[in-house]
């Protein structure tokens, strides 16, 4: 990885963790994605973006709280598991307007 593609991953981590991630009240609350983060999705691998993005998650200050562990646990799940018209569709999903949470698609509505 060159330090041109590191520090976009690191931007796009940072934006993710920071702009994407909002906790208010005990409630995780996701806003539109970062142009950040939609720039590093485009120019790398869908592995590459959840990858990204499971890191983010890892180093957010609320990653103890209920509402980002299950977050990780959708990627992870999907990430795992997931076939690649689920990932995409999980991302596409992600990069629409402002959501809940508890609104996300799970991996099996997703087949639907």
């Amino acid at each position: 990885m060159t330090f041109e593609e590191e520090k976009q991953r690191q931007d796009a981590q940072k934006a993710y963790r920071s702009s994407f991630l909002v906790v208010k009240n005990d409630r995780l609350f996701e806003g539109r994605v970062p142009v950040e983060v939609q720039a590093y999705d485009k120019t790398h691998r869908l592995e590459d973006s959840y990858d990204m993005r499971l890191e983010a998650l890892a180093q957010h200050e609320a990653v103890k709280s209920t509402p980002v562990q299950r977050i990780q646990a959708h990627l992870e799940h999907l990430q795992r598991y997931g076939n690649e018209t689920q990932k995409a569709s999980y991302l596409r999903f992600e990069w629409m307007e402002t959501h809940q949470v508890v609104n996300k698609p799970t991996p099996n509505q997703l087949q639907q």
